[in-house]
């Protein structure tokens, strides 16, 4: 779901459980706020450089990153596990 707040310069979308997904504060009040597809593309070469590395940087670091399991599976054999 989509909300504008009308008189409050803020949108934001939530899941069907009402978990805030996207949120956005405007500098100024609207009245009416529209969800479309959107894609950006910098016009400066370097920009778009830095975009893609920081893009890049971000996946490999997900990729190292564990995800806790709760069950202690993710830790490395021989690690302590923390209280």
């Amino acid at each position: 779901m989509f909300v504008n707040w009308g008189s409050e310069p803020f949108v934001t979308e939530h899941t069907p459980s009402g978990r805030v997904v996207f949120g956005l504060r405007l500098g100024t009040n609207t009245y009416r706020a529209i969800r479309a597809p959107w894609t950006v593309r910098p016009t400066d070469p370097q920009v778009a450089e830095a975009n893609q590395l920081r893009a890049d940087i971000q996946q490999q670091l997900r990729a190292l990153t564990p995800v806790p399991s709760g069950d202690g599976s993710d830790q490395a054999k021989g690690e302590p596990r923390s209280r």
